[in-house]
Order: structure tokens, then sequence, then C-alpha cells
């Protein structure tokens, strides 16, 4: 899809500050997104503060000036003169607690390629088509014609090949390859990226992987795996969400499993987390508990205890796979 950015650009050109943050429990597209534009307001003289609802993980300190991210649950005084910069948000729950207020009095753009975007800032690029957010940031950096910088591209190539599951999602596309091929000619060494992503895991991370899929069930005639981590897990493991990144995803690998459930017993509710392949949707799953995100994978937060929600979740999606199954004869 195309865009022109002129808007965009000149608003972003016309404020002194931005204040620049993406959604809650940060993935890497969200932090890499978020840094990347951090470090391009930092370097063309703007001032810019970059903030995370939730501690972001460890896993992307690598980043440039991953220790400049102020974790705060809202943002604090707006600076005169300012705009708020919303990245990989598809809705305003997702974002900071005053965001609803801040969009009030503060001009706002939100860069975002989620279907089912809520359109809430004065400016909203949504593009769906985009593997990542980070993409469609790759293309309005290069709309100001001010170059690229090594730390940003490493930034939006972080970004992308997260979200894109280092090019092995169906989201992945001739244009990622295109983008990422100039991050790559910029300075981006995609081994460092990979080391750094990939091979970093701590003992206690082991352990609540192994935790977690010692609790796999798999229903549906082996169609669906659902996986979980409880409180006590938490506790035993000694790990915070932040660490599981990467685990929603693991389930996928059994052998005849098209959806892939993970959920986590947290303080604020029972994270769900799903993944899934053609024909099944992610997204219609999660609308299910008012959750949203793409086709392939999507999230919700239950409100109920630990054994209901999961429950919840085991009965919901055997009737959608027992409804899809029949509307496709």
């Amino acid at each position: 899809m195309s865009y022109n950015y002129d808007n965009i650009i000149s608003c972003l050109q016309a404020v002194n500050v931005w204040y620049i943050f993406g959604h809650e429990n940060p993935d890497g597209d969200s932090i890499g997104t978020t840094l990347a534009f951090y470090n391009f307001a930092k370097r063309i003289g703007k001032k810019a503060f970059i903030l995370s609802k939730n501690t972001p993980s460890d896993t992307y300190s690598f980043l440039p000036n991953f220790s400049d991210i102020l974790v705060s649950q809202t943002c604090p005084t707006i600076d005169e003169n300012s705009l708020l910069l919303i990245c990989d948000t598809a809705n305003k729950a997702r974002s900071l607690d005053n965001l609803e207020g801040l969009l009030h009095t503060t001009r706002s753009i939100a860069i975002d390629h989620h279907a089912g975007n809520e359109n809430f800032a004065d400016i909203n690029i949504v593009d769906v088509s985009a593997s990542a957010t980070g993409e469609i940031a790759y293309n309005i950096l290069e709309a100001f014609n001010q170059g690229i910088s090594q730390d940003e591209a490493l930034c939006l190539y972080t970004a992308i090949v997260t979200d894109c599951g280092n090019f092995t999602y169906s989201c992945t596309t001739s244009r990622t390859h295109e983008i990422t091929a100039k991050l790559l000619a910029i300075g981006v060494n995609p081994t460092l990226v990979n080391e750094a992503l990939n091979k970093n895991m701590t003992y206690n991370m082991f352990i609540a992987w192994g935790l977690a899929l010692m609790h796999t069930e798999i229903f549906c005639d082996g169609c669906v795996a659902v996986f979980y981590l409880t409180k006590s897990d938490f506790e035993r493991s000694s790990v915070s969400p932040a660490d599981l990144e990467g685990l929603a995803s693991f389930i996928m690998r059994l052998k005849g499993v098209e959806i892939g459930l993970f959920l986590t017993e947290r303080s604020d509710g029972i994270k769900l987390s799903i993944r899934s392949r053609e024909p099944y949707s992610s997204r219609e799953i999660a609308s299910c508990f008012g959750g949203g995100g793409h086709a392939c994978a999507a999230g919700a937060t239950l409100r109920y205890d630990f054994a209901t929600a999961l429950s919840q979740v085991k009965e919901a999606v055997e009737l959608y796979v027992a409804r899809w199954n029949f509307t496709s004869i």
C-alpha cells in the first residue's frame, strides 16, 4: 500500500517534543519501532521521551538507547508544542492509562499494521499489508530525506524480523525483503541480531519454558494445542512475563497443530496468546474474549480465575473449530 507521508512529516517537524510509546507488554516490533523514532528524533534535534507501560524484556537491551525507556503506566506532564507518536497499537486499551485524556489535549499520530485498528489518533497510518510496524516506520524515516543512521536501522531491522518470525510468517512480502536489504546495506549485522534475540536464554527461562511444555494439552483431533504457566510456575522459575517472548509460537512446532493457545496467570488477569495457520484466524478467536491482533497471531486478557479461564478458552476454541469445519463443507 502506498502512502503520502507529507502530512505526518510536517506534523513531526512542527513540534519540539515527541512522546513516543507503543503497546503494553511490548514485543520486538513495538520496542524496535519506538526506539527507531526516538533515536531519529534526537539526531535531528528534537526533544524526545520514550515510554513503556511495562518493563521491556532485556532481550532488546542491545538496541541503542534502550536504557532511556521510561517505564510508566501513564504519560508524564506534556510539554508545550508536543506530539504523541503511538506505534504498533491497535486500540487505546492497550496503551498508557491516561491516553484517552491526552488525545483531547495533544496532537497525536498513530502508526500501526493491525487489522481492526481503531483509528483513535488525529493522524492514523495503518497498513495491514506491512509485516511489521517497523516497515511503516522505515518508509516514514526515509521520506524525511535525512538518511537513516546505523542505530536507527538496527532498531528497524529488529522490529521487522521479530514480527515476521525471521521471514517465516505469511505476512512476509517482497517489500519486507526489500526494506531489510536496505537496512543491511546501512550496516546492520544480521548475525549479531540473531545472537542477541535467539541465544540469550537464562537457566530460569529454560525452567519456565519446560514448565509450560509440561502443561501441554492437545484436543480437537490434534488440531489445537494449549499450554500455560500459572502464578506458582512464575514463582518457581523466577521469571517475568517479559522473559517469555517467543514461547507462544513454540507450540506451533507440534505436527498437526493449526491453533496454539498459551495462557499465563498474571496479577492483572489471564493473558491469552493465540497462534494459528490458515484457514483458522487467531484474531477471530481473540475477538471472543474482547481481544484482537493479526490473523496468525493475536491475544486477549481474561478476567476469570485461572481454571475458569482455561475451561472457557478450550470450550470457545472447540466451538470455533467445529463451526469453521461445518461451514467449510
